[in-house]
């Protein structure tokens, strides 16, 4: 189990940042926060995704079920997801409650919040014994805390399906990425992208091969970029196009032919910085630069041009996976190791919970590699 220090320094990594907020499905581990700032909503159990509103306030997602946070004198119910006050007290309105794990969260420019995870249903505001909102794996919530009853994707499929990772494009577009296999009762592989209704949309369609686990918008946000575990990618009315786990796709959703970097095992966070380069996170150990047929030795994080080619200047060398990545301008990302025997219901594809967070906590410090 994590400790409540270890949660307040996983928070607190995600919702300092300025330029670049990751929502990532991992229990993250983060910088040390300032001893006098105050902030310390103190949850009791794993946080997998934090935003902060434009308010101030920081919203997160995992798998917890109460609170402690400042100014409490007693336990607050509050399952899987929480709004604090920028002061970090809880916001007392706000209770969608939903009935499982939360790893994604993305907010939209109306204020809304979608939300993906391992959920079934939410029992919004404490409406019990009304009846839930039934919501299978994807949901958006309204600023006030109710859920969005116009909204409702229904993403499925066989086994445990997740959502784990969420983007907003300028137009309204929501892309989802994930382990599930439909939506809305349509076939959807791993990669879907929604109309602002919520309504599939059907022009988009890269039908990876396995699951889809970090997303991220590259320049005016027309280019997805997409990690994974996935080999390959096979657009309807198209050709299958090798895709060795990382891909940046068109508009339309088929892979750019221009782009073409491979990891060589599994990427689990993608992080775009304001200069146009791209953070890598995940379990891999080389790759093959975009415009390259040489395989370079990098553990677990690199960083790539816009183009896809090696930035050379950036090789941190991590000795554990990575699963996060925060920015103050520029990217500084962050690892941890963990532990298969603590593993608990999947919470992502390949991804574990860490067992001593604290002592295992590193922030990159080279120059070269943050700004």
């Amino acid at each position: 189990m994590l400790s409540l220090s270890s949660l307040r320094l996983g928070v607190r990594a995600l919702v300092r940042t300025s330029s670049l907020v990751v929502a990532s499905a991992a229990a993250l581990i983060g910088q040390t926060p300032s001893a006098n700032d105050g902030f310390d909503p103190n949850l009791n159990g794993p946080v997998f995704a934090a935003v902060t509103q434009r308010d101030g306030k920081v919203i997160v997602g995992g798998a917890f079920t109460t609170v402690l946070p400042n100014g409490a004198s007693d336990r607050i119910d509050r399952v899987n997801f929480a709004r604090f006050n920028s002061n970090g007290t809880l916001d007392l309105e706000f209770n969608p409650a939903p009935n499982g794990h939360v790893t994604a969260i993305a907010l939209q420019p109306d204020g809304s919040i979608i939300i993906g995870g391992f959920f079934t249903q939410l029992q919004p505001n404490n409406s019990n014994p009304a009846p839930a909102a039934l919501r299978n794996r994807l949901a958006r919530i309204l600023p006030d805390g109710r859920v969005d009853l116009t909204f409702n994707p229904n993403v499925g499929g066989a086994g445990a399906p997740q959502v784990t990772s969420i983007v907003v494009q300028a137009d309204g577009r929501i892309v989802i990425g994930g382990t599930f296999r439909s939506v809305g009762g349509v076939a959807r592989n791993y990669l879907a992208r929604l109309l602002a209704s919520g309504a599939i949309d059907t022009t988009f369609n890269p039908n990876p091969n396995a699951a889809v686990l970090s997303l991220a918008l590259q320049g005016d946000g027309n280019k997805i970029l997409v990690g994974g575990s996935f080999t390959s990618l096979s657009p309807e009315n198209g050709v299958t196009t090798t895709r060795t786990r990382f891909a940046r796709l068109n508009p339309n959703g088929t892979p750019d032919s221009e782009f073409d970097a491979k990891p060589d095992n599994a990427v689990t966070t993608i992080a775009v910085q304001t200069d146009g380069k791209i953070i890598l996170g995940g379990s891999f150990n080389a790759i093959v630069p975009g415009g390259s047929t040489a395989t370079t030795t990098r553990s677990r994080l690199a960083r790539l041009n816009a183009d896809g080619s090696l930035d050379t200047a950036c090789n941190p060398n991590p000795n554990a996976d990575v699963n996060a990545q925060t920015s103050h301008g520029c990217a500084v990302p962050l690892w941890h190791r963990r532990n298969a025997a603590a593993e608990s219901p999947p919470v992502r594809a390949g991804r574990r919970r860490c067992t001593r967070p604290r002592s295992r906590a590193r922030r990159t410090t080279s120059p070269n590699c943050c700004c």
